[in-house]
């Protein structure tokens, strides 16, 4: 039954998914027969829609040298 709220379908797994987007990896109702819904977008930096996360994925930095790591010369030793 599609949208039921009993305890057999709705457990703490379905009220963390619907909260968080995640189901922190409880287990799911025994009786809970619709499928985990797609995480909406909420519009913050944190957000784990697919469409965020791959868009933070291509806007990572390449990472820098620090002052403290040595330098890579172009000659071998």
């Amino acid at each position: 039954m599609k949208g039921c709220k009993c305890r057999e379908c709705f457990g703490l797994r379905e009220v963390m998914v619907g909260l968080t987007g995640r189901d922190h990896g409880l287990p799911q109702a025994p009786g809970h027969v619709v499928a985990t819904p797609k995480p909406s977008c909420d519009n913050t930096l944190v957000c784990i829609c697919p469409d965020c996360a791959s868009r933070r994925a291509q806007m990572r930095p390449a990472a820098v040298r620090q002052p403290w790591e040595p330098r890579r010369t172009s000659r071998a030793a």
